[in-house]
């Protein structure tokens, strides 16, 4: 999430992004779930686990919420929130893009 703020990647994107996370993790998921139901864990205990694996929507909007009550925007909290100098995200800007 932060290398892609940082190259001014929108949020919306950036949430498709992270929610791609489920394509590729969904399987392995499940399976750590049906292990730790087969293995006598309740199913909230497996759940828990399950999730570990899993993108929710509404973590990373926890983190956007969180980043916007703290900072006025991005670039404030990259270099203020991180102690990311402006020199390095630019470097890396033209480094990426």
């Amino acid at each position: 999430m932060v290398l892609l703020l940082a190259l001014g990647v929108e949020r919306s994107t950036i949430m498709e992004d992270y929610l791609l996370t489920n394509c590729v993790n969904a399987a392995k998921s499940e399976q750590y779930y049906q292990m730790l139901l087969a293995s006598g864990k309740t199913e909230a205990e497996a759940e828990m686990v399950r999730d570990v694996f899993l993108a929710k929507e509404e973590y990373l909007n926890a983190a956007f919420s969180a980043m916007d009550a703290q900072y006025e925007n991005v670039d404030t909290f990259l270099r203020d929130g991180l102690h990311i100098p402006q020199n390095l995200i630019e470097h890396f800007k033209s480094s990426v893009l």
